[in-house]
């Protein structure tokens, strides 16, 4: 079975799962489960707005984000 390689778009290779990680002066959140990969990349003064992302798109019944996944995310971000 032939596979495409998979382009990271500039990103840092992908850190473990749920880990917050700086990025130029960013905050990097991450999940990752199966083959899906939540990515959310926001600056520290508007980790509020990350927050709210979350719960929009753990909302969203076309996305595969659960609650608790969005739950797990939040956490990450309110470490900061």
């Amino acid at each position: 079975m032939l596979t495409r390689p998979r382009r990271n778009f500039g990103l840092p290779e992908t850190p473990p799962p749920t880990v917050a990680t700086p990025v130029a002066g960013k905050r990097l959140v991450a999940l990752t489960r199966g083959e899906e990969r939540f990515i959310y990349l926001f600056r520290a003064d508007r980790a509020a707005d990350c927050l709210a992302r979350l719960a929009a798109h753990a909302a969203d019944p076309s996305l595969s984000l659960t609650v608790d996944d969005a739950a797990l995310l939040a956490e990450r971000v309110r470490e900061g």
